[in-house]
């Protein structure tokens, strides 16, 4: 996938996402809201390398969450650094159950991908569950030639 359509398909989800929290879970006046959205807090770290321990620059991370309907939310993503670091943070329905993913630009690699768990802390009202923090690292694979 090139640069720019990653970057194009950021700006639209992120857009769409703004688009829906106005339209649909605004209020208006002084009365107390009466409904609410839950809204977990994530913040996802970690580095990718090459089976040989080297940085993996330009890898696209992105999350998703797994639902037992097989209806998936997809947070904006990150990218990783010149040291293979990123640093992601969304927020969005809470979910314990994750699925980060990582695809590398380096043709030479195989994508990854890993379910995990996380523990959302520090609720800070009705609709807020919390913030998550975790550290998920790659180690990717050369793709097999041999085709």
């Amino acid at each position: 996938m090139k640069k720019s359509a990653i970057i194009l398909s950021r700006f639209i989800q992120t857009s769409l996402a703004g688009a829906l929290s106005i339209l649909g879970f605004s209020s208006c006046g002084d009365q107390p809201d009466m409904y609410g959205t839950p809204v977990g807090h994530y913040e996802i770290k970690g580095t990718v390398t090459d089976p040989n321990g080297a940085p993996v620059k330009d890898a696209e991370i992105i999350v998703r969450t797994l639902d037992k309907n097989n209806i998936s939310t997809l947070y904006p993503g990150a990218t990783t650094d010149n040291n293979g670091d990123y640093t992601l943070k969304a927020s969005g329905w809470p979910s314990r159950e994750l699925r980060v993913v990582c695809h590398p630009m380096e043709e030479t690699l195989e994508p990854d991908s890993t379910e995990i768990n996380v523990k959302l802390e520090g609720a800070k009202g009705e609709w807020d569950y919390g913030t998550a923090k975790t550290t998920v690292d790659f180690t990717l694979k050369e793709k097999n030639t041999a085709e």
